[in-house]
């Protein structure tokens, strides 16, 4: 018996993590303490005025994080796709505010990027550092902001 990881075993706990970051457990139990708190159940309710609420005067929003995050999906999927040059990792930060209809398209715009991610994790040929360590980095990433989210909700309705 090899103590290899097997390039399957690697994406399907990849893709289980990324799954229930984004999606929501498909069952349970998961790898995170609580049931639906995904990206997707976390902001099926939220509104616009909320998602452009920071909760310092010079914080960030609901908004600004999802469209970081989204940005952060596209960019890592493009490095695993070859790109090398710089990126302006500032410009993800510029949306603060965002009307019902923005909002709505940015949700959509998180969905494509993520699921654009997680085909590509579906089809990669070869796992190499660059592959295993930007996908990682996705799912890291996108549960960090997922939090950061979740934190900031739970000011937002103390406050109301």
């Amino acid at each position: 018996m090899s103590d290899a990881i097997q390039p399957k075993d690697f994406v399907d706990n990849l893709l289980t993590l990324l799954v229930e970051t984004v999606e929501g457990a498909p069952k349970l139990p998961t790898a995170y303490l609580d049931a639906k708190v995904s990206f997707f159940h976390t902001f099926k309710d939220i509104s616009a005025e909320q998602a452009s609420t920071p909760i310092t005067s010079d914080g960030m929003t609901l908004a600004a994080h999802m469209e970081h995050a989204r940005f952060y999906m596209d960019v890592l999927l493009q490095y695993m796709n070859g790109r090398t040059e710089k990126v302006d990792w500032d410009k993800s930060w510029q949306l603060k505010t965002v009307s019902a209809e923005a909002w709505d398209t940015l949700r959509d715009d998180f969905d494509t990027a993520y699921q654009e991610v997680k085909t590509h994790v579906q089809n990669v040929d070869a796992w190499g550092n660059f592959e295993i360590g930007d996908s990682m980095a996705i799912v890291v990433h996108s549960a960090y902001h997922l939090g950061a989210v979740r934190q900031m909700m739970k000011v937002l309705a103390d406050a109301n």
